[in-house]
């Protein structure tokens, strides 16, 4: 076919003008990339996709902190209410079996209750969380609110003492419903 009399030709050379063009033009856009890099907004600007990624962080730093420091204090707590050890005795290599019992149950099931009851409600109730978000064009909305709500949860946490454990763990229970909650939320507004 014909080429444009404007192209060139593959056997003609280059003169060192187009060449100092080309140059030219190549640091530009490398220029542009490393600048870009440096101010551009992550996920390329998309909004939804950054705060997607945040409330992923925030989520997990919220489960970490309430299973794993909040769960140990309130087993600890629960111990002492007991009346049981929750230090290893002198002498001795390792604590003492608890035998009391709290509000019905022994201590150290605590937490599996705390699981049970909670895996219970999650399975009966996520369903129709699941149904209605699906369903609804208001997922954003529902996010935000549901994340609003678990950050109001994780503040009483602060104040676990002894006086304060047993109305600390209700409000766990519910905190750790109202995450999964807003787990599901997230993960439908994903595909969006």
């Amino acid at each position: 076919g014909k080429r444009a009399s404007n192209s060139m030709s593959s056997d003609q050379p280059i003169s060192s003008s187009s060449s100092a063009s080309a140059s030219s033009s190549r640091n530009r856009r490398t220029s542009n990339k490393q600048s870009c890099t440096i101010c551009c907004p992550p996920y390329g600007g998309n909004e939804e996709a950054f705060g997607w990624a945040l409330d992923g962080i925030g989520r997990s730093v919220s489960f970490i902190a309430s299973a794993v420091f909040v769960g140990t204090a309130l087993l600890n707590l629960a111990k002492e209410a007991a009346g049981c050890e929750t230090e290893i005795p002198e002498g001795e290599t390792s604590l003492p079996e608890c035998t009391g019992r709290i509000y019905g149950i022994r201590p150290s099931s605590i937490l599996t209750t705390y699981s049970t009851v909670v895996g219970i409600i999650s399975s009966a109730l996520l369903p129709l969380v699941g149904s209605f978000i699906d369903h609804s064009r208001y997922r954003l909305q529902a996010g935000t609110y549901t994340a609003l709500f678990v950050c109001v949860l994780l503040v009483p946490l602060i104040f676990v003492s002894e006086e304060t454990w047993f109305g600390l763990a209700i409000i766990l229970l519910i905190l750790a419903f109202a995450g999964w909650v807003h787990t599901s939320i997230a993960f439908a507004y994903l595909p969006e």
